[in-house]
């Protein structure tokens, strides 16, 4: 059982994403946290000799509970996942 003081923790896996490209964003009560990645590379075909790019995107949102602190909001990345950790509020 959580202690009214413990954080709410949630924990994103991003694979394949950096640090700098993962957005987050906070709205009142909801959270938004978004992330791209770009990738640029030589196609490898005899026939088609030409430089192409990839994209790949994500977005989520979140409402916080009524007694999360949206002020007290930290985020970690560790090798391709992100951890919020939302403290609750003290009243």
């Amino acid at each position: 059982m959580a202690d009214a003081d413990d954080p709410y923790v949630l924990s994103l896996e991003l694979p394949e994403i950096e640090q700098d490209e993962v957005q987050i964003e906070i709205r009142e009560d909801l959270v938004t946290i978004r992330a791209m990645k770009r990738d640029s590379r030589e196609n490898g075909s005899r026939w088609r000799a030409w430089p192409w790019r990839r994209r790949f995107a994500v977005a989520r949102s979140f409402r916080l509970p009524a007694d999360a602190d949206p002020e007290r909001l930290e985020a970690s990345f560790d090798e391709g996942t992100l951890t919020l950790r939302i403290h609750r509020s003290a009243a």
